[in-house]
């Protein structure tokens, strides 16, 4: 159904991974979508951190010194 949203699925990291403070961890993203992708944003603690515009839909963010994740 072309009125549907995209399937997203975070292939990586794992569910329940853990990093340390200051660590830099990639993401990547599987999307399937009936339509065309703009863009994918990667969001921590509700800030925009990284922003891809091409698949593979892969980015990466630092985990902020003091902060355990």
């Amino acid at each position: 159904n072309a009125n549907t949203g995209p399937k997203i699925t975070i292939v990586s990291p794992l569910n329940g991974s853990s990093f340390a403070s200051g660590e830099k961890i990639k993401i990547d993203v599987n999307i399937n979508a009936a339509h065309k992708i703009d863009k994918v944003e990667y969001y921590l603690d509700g800030e925009m951190r990284n922003r891809t515009e091409v698949a593979p839909y892969q980015g990466s963010l630092r985990i902020p010194v003091g902060d355990d994740a």
